[in-house]
């Protein structure tokens, strides 16, 4: 499940499988914005809005109305509760198709020199 809000407002990913989703999980504030921790929609993921108040004039005087909700961007804001569907366009069998062309063009499963890059790495500890 794709979050409208985000993809719409923020220009960002937030996505949830369908079985959090069908419980709700997305009704919580995520911090999507490196600097501004503020609960507007317009900066983070806002899925539990307190209030509602829509329209131009909000009590709240904390935004403006959302462009494709009309819910305002610091209290109400409902376009992180909308969610788009996305799924696997291959069923297994042609995913298990992919995985067998790609390990027969790579060979082994393993990298060379990958477990001296592990040994030094581990080293630094």
């Amino acid at each position: 499940m794709h979050c409208d809000g985000c993809e719409k407002l923020l220009n960002k990913d937030f996505n949830i499988c369908s079985s959090c989703h069908r419980e709700e999980r997305y009704k919580v504030k995520v911090l999507m914005h490196p600097f501004n921790k503020k609960p507007h929609s317009i900066h983070n993921h806002t899925g539990n809005p307190q209030k509602d108040s829509q329209g131009p004039r909000c009590p709240c005087k904390n935004g403006k109305p959302c462009v494709h909700c009309d819910f305002c961007t610091g209290c109400s804001c409902r376009c992180h509760q909308r969610f788009t569907f996305h799924y696997r366009f291959m069923d297994l069998e042609a995913e298990l198709d992919v995985l067998a062309q790609a390990e027969s063009i790579l060979g082994a499963d393993v990298i060379s020199q990958s477990n001296e890059t592990k040994a030094r790495l581990l080293s630094l500890r």
